[in-house]
């Protein structure tokens, strides 16, 4: 069997919030560090917002489908928008610790995306 047919979506759901939760964890302490975290995103709100969509994933099945539809758009829609839309119009230097970190937050948010579009899929059929 190949390894990405044994990739599942609860897996996938933690791969994306380990990744950001590890992100927003080091960009903390490198700011605790250096004084300049790795985005302008303030870490300790990205590991609180990361947590409450992983929470709402894990209570998905104790909610009503459409309630549970209407939070992943909402989540979808916000990542979208502030975790790729903003990154990707606000890259410079001074934001930014390095197009490396600016390239990691991108690539977290567009697997986090895809992550909870699946997820929605799964739940609409």
């Amino acid at each position: 069997m190949d390894v990405l047919e044994q990739f599942t979506q609860p897996q996938a759901m933690g791969l994306y919030i380990a990744l950001a939760i590890g992100y927003n964890a080091l960009s903390l302490a490198w700011k605790e560090f250096s004084g300049k975290a790795f985005a302008p995103t303030d870490p300790v709100s990205g590991i609180t917002i990361i947590a409450t969509v992983y929470c709402c994933y894990l209570l998905l099945d104790t909610m009503p489908p459409v309630t549970a539809a209407v939070i992943l758009v909402t989540f979808i829609v916000l990542v979208g928008r502030f975790g790729i839309w903003q990154h990707a119009i606000n890259f410079n230097s001074t934001t930014y610790l390095s197009r490396g970190t600016w390239g990691l937050a991108m690539a977290i948010n567009v697997f986090g995306v895809g992550v909870l579009i699946l997820v929605l899929l799964r739940l609409l059929f």
